[in-house]
């Protein structure tokens, strides 16, 4: 269960769901032909034992496998759920990233939140949140800081690859979801194109009306259910990270403003949940280490 507490300025002050939750818990799972792979962590990534990261490539997965565009009914309800949940994860961080960058300028919100939406690259959010941090905390406050920002632009790749990259269905294997970068089938494309003649242009458009889905290449990836649970896994953490960096930052703040020290002891809780969520993802700061239980140090 997720512990929730609201102090009465109305903010969260809970620390996510309790270590050892979350979806990919399951050490191995049944392939395409009933292949045994078994995951195992290796630093901060998972593998199977052909030695690539999950998701795979399909040149990997199935080579010779058909393929078409996802059709309305015929979407796993399975891998469904776990997209939107992926796509809402990372909504949540992009509003923690947003709450961090207003903190640091001690700015008016409005005009804060205009600036940081009017940015539509993630990246770019990303680039000026931390030139705020940088210009605003001491170099160790900052480590800390830009690692919750590196676990969410590493954890943001899956949630990127589901809400911009093409969708594909095969037959050959029916219980994955197929994600192909729509770049790389575009330069595919282009170098096709001149070579065309009349009869490839009536091929290609009773072809495409058949929703066949074109040529994918090497960077075509499969995720199959487990691939998309420790996506959310790994999402999930990120998330949590940047939710308790805001409210490290904003309770510290209030700890400064108000003399009573009531803020204070809320500030440390948020700053040792922050390091046991960045402890999971394998991306703390060695000098934070002694804010871990001492059985995680």
């Amino acid at each position: 269960m997720l512990s929730v507490a609201v102090a009465s300025n109305g903010l969260e002050t809970h620390s996510g769901p309790p270590s050892g939750a979350g979806f990919g818990s399951r050490p191995f799972f049944f392939g395409f032909g009933g292949v045994l792979s078994m995951r195992f962590k290796t630093s901060s990534r998972r593998f199977t034992s052909s030695g690539f990261a999950m998701p795979q490539p399909l040149s990997k997965i199935a080579p010779l496998a058909s393929h078409h565009y996802l059709q309305r009914d015929e979407a796993d309800p399975k891998l469904a759920k776990l997209v939107l949940f992926a796509i809402s994860l990372y909504a949540r961080m992009d509003e923690y990233r947003g709450r961090i960058l207003l903190d640091l300028l001690h700015a008016r919100a409005k005009p804060a939140m205009a600036m940081y939406f009017a940015a539509h690259s993630d990246n770019l959010k990303i680039e000026l949140t931390l030139a705020a941090a940088q210009a605003e905390l001491n170099p160790d406050d900052f480590a800390l800081a830009k690692a919750a920002f590196d676990c969410c632009k590493t954890a943001g790749k899956h949630r990127h690859r589901l809400a911009h990259w093409t969708w594909h269905q095969s037959d050959q294997i029916p219980d994955a979801l197929i994600v192909a970068d729509p770049r790389n089938r575009l330069e595919l494309e282009a170098d096709q194109v001149v070579r065309y003649s009349a009869e490839d242009i009536n091929h290609d458009f009773d072809y495409m009306e058949h929703n066949a889905g074109g040529e994918l290449d090497s960077s075509t990836l499969v995720y199959f259910e487990l691939d998309l649970k420790e996506a959310c896994d790994e999402l999930e953490r990120a998330m949590y990270a940047m939710l308790q960096l805001s409210q490290w930052l904003r309770f510290r703040q209030f700890a400064v403003d108000d003399s009573s020290g009531d803020f204070a002891p809320a500030a440390e809780r948020s700053l040792e949940a922050l390091c046991r969520w960045l402890d999971r993802a394998e991306s703390l700061p060695p000098q934070f280490r002694d804010r871990l239980p001492e059985h995680r140090r």
